[in-house]
């Protein structure tokens, strides 16, 4: 039996704040960051959570509008 690899994500974006050592040991860009929140049409402040895992799958949460 062969079991598909397993990626354990990196909080990237926690409360609207950016934890920059962790876009570091991605390996990804703000650049990349920008464009990914784009797709959600959002931006740091108004995301409670972001994570992206080795395999390059995103995880996208936005806090809810007042």
């Amino acid at each position: 039996i062969k079991a598909e690899r397993q990626y354990l994500p990196i909080t990237l974006i926690q409360d609207g704040k950016l934890i920059q050592e962790n876009l570091e040991k991605s390996g990804r860009s703000e650049n990349w960051l920008e464009q990914e929140l784009k797709k959600q049409n959002a931006d740091c402040a108004s995301t409670l959570y972001m994570t992206v895992d080795e395999g390059g799958s995103v995880t996208w949460l936005g806090k809810e509008a007042p």
